[in-house]
Formats: C-alpha cells, structure tokens, sequence
C-alpha cells in the first residue's frame, strides 16, 4: 500500500484557542479552505496521486471539508470515513478553550505522563499511539497494492513517523 496522509488545513478552533474534537469542531477557516483548494491545484498539475484508488478521512468537520476539496480532483470512488484517523479523542474536554482545560484538569504532559487521560473519557497519549498503529496496520492488510489518500491531523501523521 502507499499510503498520503494529509493534514487538513487550518481550523477555526485553532484560532480561536479552542480544543476541537469530533463534536465541537467548526471547520476550516477562510485560510484553511485556501490551502485546501491549492493543495487540489498542486495534486492535479504534479498527478502525484493520479494513481488513488480511496480517499479516507476522519470524520471531524476539518477533515470531511477538506476531503470533500480533494475529492473534486483524485480519481477515487466516494469518500469513506475512519474514525480511527482522528486526532487525540479529547473525551470531556472537546469544545473547552486551552484555559479552561488548563483550570480543569492542569497541563497534559504526554512525555512525564503518556498512560494519563487527556481528560474523563478521552484517550491517553499511549492509547492514542496504539490507536494509529493498530489504523495504520490495519490499512495495509486492507488497501494491499493500491494507492490510499488519508486526510488526518497532525497528531495522527507524528505518531504514523
């Protein structure tokens, strides 16, 4: 399998200092639309991924919009959603602003404290990293021979490298 993943492009929530998950997420901002549609140009003009057989993408509104961008551009069939490309589940903790997370559960150190839940019901960073791999190997054995694009977040593409 030769698998793209692809981050999707800027989020209103990062701008406005908001954790997003798949239940608060309010989608790209103007920027990240743009960058969206000038990553569909660059697909189209190089044909670096002429050859895709899926487009995948996690189900948070960022990354559906900008799938939804390149789906306009790959020759892949309908886009499929996987949950298992999400970011972080970030569990009680979506839609809070950083600061009222920091007031809530303190900060989230991943390196002193990787089996620690980012919050009630959320994952920790290590089940997190299970998560991707487990996703990761669970696509190749799937996809085998073909060509995948993936619209992810950054968290996901980290732990893949």
């Amino acid at each position: 399998m030769r698998l793209i993943l692809i981050r999707h492009g800027e989020s209103d929530h990062a701008l406005c200092d908001v954790i997003a998950g798949r239940h608060s997420c309010r989608g790209l901002s103007e920027q990240g639309l743009k960058q969206a549609e000038l990553l569909a140009h660059r697909l189209v003009v190089t044909h670096e991924v002429s050859d895709c057989q899926t487009l995948l993408r996690s189900p948070v509104l960022r990354a559906r919009q900008t799938a939804e961008v390149l789906a306009r551009v790959l020759p892949a069939g309908p886009i499929e959603d996987d949950c298992d490309l999400c970011e972080l589940h970030p569990g009680a903790a979506d839609g809070l602003s950083w600061e009222a997370y920091r007031a809530t559960y303190g900060a989230f150190n991943l390196l002193t404290s990787p089996t620690l839940p980012f919050a009630q019901g959320a994952e920790s960073w290590v089940e997190f990293a299970q998560r991707v791999r487990a996703t990761l190997e669970r696509l190749a054995r799937r996809f085998a021979g073909q060509t995948v694009v993936a619209v992810t977040h950054a968290g996901f593409i980290v732990v893949s490298v």
